[in-house]
């Protein structure tokens, strides 16, 4: 290729002083008015014209074979296509100062943004693309139309089932049931879990004025008669029907709330015995006293 190559830039050399032109035969090699056509006896106005296949070679020691291209006005280089080493070929940016596009020539992996792709397809960057398919299924899209997706290993299942607007993801289990996102497994935080809508109010009103604390002899009669507190499900419940961490959430800060009232409560009666106590101690000192004259009877110092 490189001595065809510098054959035809002789040619177009010294063509302008023979003052002639030259052509070979039918669908071989043409050059007529500037433009050099290769495998075809038509030109076509292009400056080369090349019909079927043709080889760039390397240079041994030096360049690698590919193609540059210049910038508009013919002063820097822009963009290379070709071989990038033995093992590589792709698209290098002069500008991106890398290979933007590259693809191994031998296990097909193909990297964009990386000169050495792991994986068939591996992006160093961000993707925005209108939809993906996985295994011929959409994975998505970009009107918000269905989606289908799962992935089988050995070590676990990941799945997507949509049903419009109540799509489900299972991790370890390939039916998640009425769980948006269902896992068959331990889940692992490394930050906090944060709850933005709950089902039932936050339970605050156990505080307001108006709200009726059980007393505290009809919650050990409940206790007796059904060994769980009042409004917490009993482990019978919790083996059936599983445990809602919200939920619970929401009954344990409402334990505690009224847990806190009985609390208060409690203090009010042990000052009012505390300040009873005070009363009786004094009148018992005044009883130990003695008296000389005009003492008062015993019983009136203990009303």
């Amino acid at each position: 290729m490189k001595k065809l190559v510098f054959s035809l830039l002789c040619l177009l050399t010294v063509s302008p002083f023979a003052s002639a032109q030259w052509t070979t035969t039918a669908n071989g090699i043409q050059y007529s008015s500037g433009l050099v056509t290769i495998g075809n006896n038509a030109t076509n106005g292009y400056k080369l014209d090349l019909v079927g296949r043709g080889r760039l070679w390397s240079n041994p020691g030096g360049w690698t074979a590919g193609l540059s291209f210049m910038n508009s006005n013919n002063t820097a280089e822009r963009a290379f296509v070709g071989m990038g080493d033995d093992n590589h070929v792709g698209f290098f940016g002069w500008g991106l100062g890398n290979w933007g596009f590259v693809m191994n020539v031998n296990n097909g992996n193909v990297g964009i943004g990386t000169s050495a792709p792991a994986a068939k397809l591996q992006v160093a960057g961000t993707i925005d693309a209108q939809g993906f398919t996985v295994n011929g299924q959409p994975l998505a899209t970009g009107s918000g139309g269905s989606s289908q997706w799962s992935n089988e290993t050995t070590t676990g299942i990941i799945s997507y089932n949509p049903n419009n607007a109540t799509a489900k993801v299972g991790i370890g289990t390939s039916n998640p049931g009425g769980y948006t996102l269902a896992v068959a497994g331990k889940i692992g935080s490394w930050g906090e879990v944060r709850v933005l809508a709950l089902n039932a109010a936050f339970p605050d009103y156990v505080i307001a004025p108006d709200y009726k604390l059980r007393p505290l002899s009809d919650v050990a009669t409940y206790i007796q008669q059904h060994k769980h507190l009042p409004e917490v499900p009993s482990a019978a419940e919790v083996a059936e029907k599983g445990l809602g961490l919200s939920e619970m959430q929401l009954i344990s800060i409402k334990k505690i709330e009224e847990l806190t009232l009985y609390l208060i409560e409690l203090q009010k009666q042990l000052e009012a015995v505390k300040q009873k106590n005070q009363t009786l101690e004094q009148q018992l000192q005044e009883l130990q006293k003695p008296c000389r004259v005009g003492c008062p009877k015993s019983s009136n110092l203990l009303l």
